[in-house]
């Protein structure tokens, strides 16, 4: 495991150095609105209610959108993350929304958090889950909430077959794959083991993201593409909504067991 957070370490710190760089990124970090969050973290966050003075924790925050705009309504946040990096390009959107004194940041392993028992109301978290060890991070997430606390993720899904086929044999053989080289998709099994520790478990797949998905790696041009399949997307869903589970992106909520 330790090997693999090395890895994860460096992939991320180059991605965010890379993006550090990118003067037309920090153009847009100087945007307050909400515009970095889709319409899946808006469907997560809804899910916890009233955040005004409650305690939440960013799991893997990577560069710092959901604790932005937790901070912008009232909470009272906590971001940890692997990447150094990742964390300097965080500290910059913080500071430039005013936000700054409203985030505590650490660089930490999200398998031995460094918070007591019970800390946290709320924790959230934006496809991190399957990029770590499914037994030793739904202890940790059980261990930091409070009696009754709430997780919600926005994660990927691994249950639909031709997405998971178009994956591993047309982006991987062509390197067109953007995830680490440890990450997998979140399976049933898997998150099976990481929601042991918890005593309610829902699966939400408030959008499919399936076709625009793929036409995303391959289409040069997606404009127009984009907003044709994101409307055959819709129509499958609506048409036939046993087929949510073939979503790519799902939104994952586990409730602690109360006192």
């Amino acid at each position: 495991m330790r090997e693999v957070e090395v890895r994860e370490r460096q992939f991320w710190d180059a991605r965010a150095q890379a993006l550090s760089r990118d003067i037309r990124y920090y153009g847009d970090l100087v945007n307050t609105n909400d515009t970095k969050l889709i319409a899946l973290h808006r469907y997560a966050l809804g899910l916890l209610g009233d955040i005004r003075g409650k305690r939440i924790l960013d799991y893997g925050c990577g560069y710092g959108a959901l604790s932005c705009h937790l901070a912008k309504r009232g909470a009272e946040v906590s971001a940890v993350d692997i990447s150094e990096e990742s964390l300097a390009v965080s500290r910059e959107w913080f500071r430039r929304n005013g936000v700054e004194d409203r985030v505590e940041l650490r660089r930490a392993s999200a398998h031995e958090l460094p918070y007591e028992d019970g800390a946290f109301d709320f924790v959230v978290g934006s496809c991190i889950l399957h990029h770590l060890d499914a037994r030793h991070s739904g202890l940790e997430l059980a261990r930091v909430l409070k009696p009754g606390g709430k997780a919600v993720f926005v994660e990927n899904n691994a249950g639909n077959p031709l997405l998971m086929f178009f994956r591993d044999r047309v982006l991987s053989p062509l390197k067109l794959r953007r995830g680490s080289e440890d990450e997998s998709p979140l399976d049933d099994e898997r998150l099976r083991i990481l929601t042991g520790a918890f005593a309610q478990v829902k699966r939400h797949y408030p959008e499919m993201i399936c076709l625009r998905l793929a036409g995303s790696f391959l289409l040069k041009d997606f404009g127009p593409a984009r907003r044709a399949l994101q409307s055959l997307d819709d129509l499958m869903l609506k048409s036939a909504p046993s087929t949510a589970p073939w979503s790519y992106f799902q939104v994952v909520e586990l409730v602690k067991e109360a006192a």
